[in-house]
């Protein structure tokens, strides 16, 4: 195999490469107990795109078979489609508003979770945190209500890890409120509302800011909307580049 790479062409080296990179890119998400589609896939169309570079010669040959010939035909319409679905989505990220965009002092700032490893947030919930810390900082006034229960690789809840980090960053505890039983994005927003409630607040009237990643917000604004949030704005943070494509 490697003296086959070494003799072969440039474009056969590179989806070699590209192939090679995507199925480290599963690997070391799993290695980190990350096992949905987002992880998965990329490791298997590494995976399919080593077998089509190292079987070339025979494919041609079965694709003589109008069965299989069918197949190949929609396997490859099925990426071309997936790749156009990609590259929407980079350009849906791209098109985000910036959280900086905010210009009035919300009420409440929902910090949504995004995972832990062991006990420490993921770089995907650090980015969330650093845009919360800044938006509380430019709004005093503003409670800051972090929300995310313990999943089962977890060693604490996310709600926990939040609050630690945001006090690292300089935030009192008197303004952070712990929403720590949630383990989606719809318990999230329904277990804020009853905590906001408490507080005193109301998701009718109250001004909510919603921090999330970008490529998370069109579907957080749908399902607040839903759950009766009527004054909420969102305030997405960049999703490292290094999980951008597992995002999808």
């Amino acid at each position: 195999m490697l003296e086959r790479l070494r003799r072969s062409t440039w474009p056969f080296r590179l989806q070699a490469l590209l192939g090679l990179a995507l199925i480290l890119d599963t690997l070391v998400l799993l290695a980190f107990r990350r096992t949905n589609a987002g992880a998965i896939l990329p490791g298997c169309l590494g995976a399919f795109l080593l077998w089509r570079l190292w079987n070339e010669a025979h494919i041609t040959v079965w694709r003589r078979g109008k069965i299989f010939d069918l197949l190949w035909r929609l396997g490859r319409a099925t990426t071309y489609a997936w790749l156009l679905s990609l590259a929407a989505f980079f350009a849906l990220i791209a098109a985000q508003p910036s959280a900086r965009e905010l210009q009035h002092a919300p009420d409440y700032l929902v910090v949504l979770g995004a995972g832990l490893i062991h006990s420490e947030p993921t770089p995907m919930l650090q980015e969330r945190l650093e845009v919360a810390s800044e938006l509380a900082r430019r709004f005093p006034t503003s409670r800051i209500l972090v929300s995310g229960g313990q999943g089962p690789d977890e060693e604490r809840s996310e709600a926990e890890a939040m609050r630690e980090s945001l006090l690292a960053l300089g935030l009192p505890a008197s303004r952070i409120l712990i929403e720590d039983r949630s383990r989606n994005s719809s318990e999230n927003l329904r277990f804020s509302r009853k905590l906001i409630e408490a507080d005193g607040g109301s998701a009718r009237t109250s001004a909510i800011a919603i921090v999330t990643s970008d490529f998370h917000v069109l579907r957080v604004a749908r399902l607040a909307r839903h759950l009766g949030f009527e004054r909420v704005e969102l305030a997405p943070s960049p999703t490292p580049i290094s999980i951008r494509l597992n995002a999808w």
